[in-house]
């Protein structure tokens, strides 16, 4: 009908005897079924409704007109209306081929979001510009510890421990690259377990027709809170919770190491507690362990944050001691800690007492060697012993 209006006031308002005027309205006649093949095109029955009732009776009158412009004219819109079909045909089949892939990318989103959804690893899609979370899944949400819709809009950055490593695989991503099985520390200081261990992985998608990060994580806490303590059970002492032989080994040996460097002396003190074995065999290993925790403890109050106390097994304990000023420094540590051993320990109504008879040796003064300064705090130690008990020996060149 659209068409019929045009094509009817085309006629009306032609003018018989002005070429300039004919020529305008031939020029607006045309825009008019080129602009309707615009916005028609995806239907060619639409089109061909629409251009034929305004183009033909146009190109008739100027046709009978018998001038050879006039046909000229009629000529160049007969051209000009197959144009018109052909670009409507041309951009109707791209309209419907952009319509179709448009369907597909949504279905395809459509069965994204739902994959996502029944994973049991936790998943997101991430804006790429603002960085906030637009599709979170259930296994997301409880990861972050929040309701479904409070984990939309959220930045995965603030739960990030180290922000930097955060921004650097953003980076990356941007750069078209992947990243898979990147370990990551998530940090939560509002719940009760603050840190939490993933193995992430991120990949750059095309979302709601924009660029986005496809992130999925799975949850190793638990495996990684077993390894630390699989690791500390290693290196640690199991019931005083000590540095063990291994671990002191290592402390030893970088300790001279950076005293040799810096120039400065180390002390090595060798415990052995007196008169353990006979509370052991008389009150049982309950007491016994709760002595040695005791007395692990004790010693470790009498020194400063820098100095580190082992058990090396049995009742024997070492303890360094970093950057002493002479010997005497290195005593009075030692005299101090004998004396907090000799204090009475009372477990229930059980009351015990200990000694020790300690050793002491330093570095370099008596050996550079690791092995031979623990020989000499242990010699130190047997004179003590072989001296009455309960008393420190400094290491002596002529033992």
């Amino acid at each position: 009908m659209s068409g019929i209006v045009w094509g009817i006031g085309g006629v009306i308002l032609m003018p018989q005897d002005n070429i300039a005027y004919q020529a305008f309205l031939s020029f607006t006649i045309g825009g008019i079924a080129s602009g309707g093949m615009a916005s028609l095109s995806v239907d060619r029955r639409s089109v061909v409704a629409l251009v034929l009732p305004t183009m033909i009776p146009h190109i008739l009158i100027l046709v009978q007109q018998g001038e050879p412009i006039t046909y000229g004219m009629s000529a160049i819109l007969v051209l000009f209306v197959l144009f018109v079909f052909l670009a409507a045909k041309k951009s109707g089949e791209t309209f419907l081929e952009n319509a179709k892939l448009r369907i597909k990318a949504l279905e395809s989103e459509s069965r994204l979001r739902m994959m996502l959804d029944f994973s049991p690893t936790a998943a997101s899609i991430i804006d790429i510009d603002t960085q906030e979370v637009v599709f979170a899944n259930k296994s997301y949400a409880s990861l972050i510890e929040k309701k479904h819709q409070e984990a939309l809009g959220v930045t995965l950055r603030r739960y990030y421990a180290n922000k930097l490593e955060y921004d650097d695989t953003v980076k990356l991503i941007e750069h078209g690259q992947q990243v898979n099985n990147q370990l990551v520390e998530l940090y939560f200081p509002d719940s009760q377990q603050s840190t939490k261990w993933v193995i992430a992985s991120y990949l750059q998608i095309e979302y709601h027709s924009k660029q986005m990060i496809l992130a999925w994580f799975f949850d190793i806490t638990d495996r990684k809170v077993m390894e630390e303590h699989a690791q500390h059970l290693a290196h640690h002492d199991a019931l005083t919770g000590l540095p063990n032989r291994i671990l002191f080994r290592e402390r030893l040996h970088l300790a001279m190491t950076m005293a040799e460097r810096d120039k400065y002396a180390l002390a090595l003190m060798f415990i052995d507690l007196d008169e353990f074995k006979p509370i052991n065999d008389t009150h049982g290993h309950d007491v016994g362990d709760a002595v040695l925790i005791q007395c692990a403890e004790r010693i470790r109050g009498c020194l400063r944050k820098p100095d580190s106390v082992a058990r090396l097994g049995g009742d024997e304990f070492v303890v360094l001691l970093h950057k002493v000023s002479d010997e005497q420094a290195a005593i009075h540590v030692a005299e101090k800690v004998l004396e907090t051993l000799q204090s009475p320990m009372t477990f229930e109504d059980l009351t015990v007492s200990v000694g020790a008879s300690i050793g002491v040796a330093l570095y370099p003064v008596h050996s550079t060697e690791e092995d031979g300064l623990l020989n000499c705090a242990d010699f130190a130690m047997y004179d003590a012993k072989r001296n009455g008990r309960n008393r420190v020996r400094l290491f002596k060149n002529e033992y």
